[in-house]
């Protein structure tokens, strides 16, 4: 049963307050790529869909080209 859309956005609004939002890859405790809020990446072709930019400044910059965002999961 799909949930009510006021009842998800109040789900992924505490996930993210006792959670936090990481914008960039991350190894989660069971060592698995992730991002976000939680959100695994598979494999390689997985992170190329997701849209990212790369950081200048410490800020957003332009966007990240696949290719760039495959090397990132090597590390």
């Amino acid at each position: 049963m799909p949930l009510n859309p006021q009842v998800k956005a109040e789900v992924i609004k505490n996930i993210i307050k006792y959670e936090k939002k990481i914008n960039h890859f991350y190894l989660d405790s069971q060592g698995y790529v992730t991002t976000g809020v939680g959100h695994m990446i598979k494999n390689k072709q997985a992170a190329t869909l997701l849209p990212m930019n790369k950081v200048v400044n410490n800020q957003p910059g332009p966007p990240a080209t696949p290719l760039e965002k495959q090397k990132e999961l090597k590390r």
